[in-house]
């Protein structure tokens, strides 16, 4: 199984993540700072408390599908500070709603974009929409399989995985966003991984 440099991931996401933070700041009108905890692979559910989660299908020439996930308090308190009110509580409007897949668009975004454009792959992110996981473990396993329906036509059936925890620190705004990444390991992307990272 081929896997991304470590260092340059890091490099990577938070080049990414940098931008992430400018964008953020304009929305909610104040300054944002964003720390990658951790870029891992990991094998197991995810916590059931990340209650809200954004998906998004990756079409191109790099496939598959991203997850953006929030606990239910960091979801209102950051709908509210998009939405400029005091606060908000869930069940959230279709307004909220959609404030929220407008943050997981430009976290699932630019981290895609600086991926294919060092790995010189052409790909889009189709806009999120958002769902609760109703205290359910987000089940990436499960998700895998989904993964590897929807690339049908490829010849290899590896799933490839990127997860990335942000804490986002400001002012009255703390939390975790958790971001999934499942990528096709489709002839091309196994390619320019060999050309970049190969052995």
């Amino acid at each position: 199984m081929h896997e991304i440099d470590h260092s340059y991931l890091m490099v990577m996401v938070r080049d990414a993540s940098y931008h992430v933070a400018q964008e953020l700041s304009c929305l909610i009108g104040q300054l944002v700072t964003l720390d990658v905890s951790s870029v891992q692979k990991v094998e197991r559910d995810m916590s059931s408390s990340l209650l809200y989660l954004m998906q998004s299908k990756i079409t191109g020439e790099l496939k598959g599908q991203a997850f953006f996930m929030l606990d239910e308090a960091l979801a209102c308190n950051l709908a509210a500070k998009l939405l400029h009110k005091p606060e908000l509580k869930a069940p959230l409007s279709p307004l909220a709603k959609s404030s929220l897949e407008e943050v997981a668009s430009i976290f699932i975004g630019n981290f895609l974009f600086a991926l294919t454009k060092r790995l010189k792959l052409s790909s889009l992110a189709e806009t999120p929409v958002l769902s609760k996981l109703e205290n359910q473990a987000f089940n990436h396993h499960k998700l895998q399989k989904d993964v590897k329906k929807y690339a049908k036509g490829e010849r290899k059936a590896e799933v490839w995985e990127v997860f990335l925890t942000y804490r986002v620190i400001s002012d009255n705004l703390h939390g975790d966003f958790m971001l999934v990444f499942e990528f096709v390991c489709s002839d091309v992307l196994m390619t320019r991984l060999d050309t970049h990272y190969g052995e």
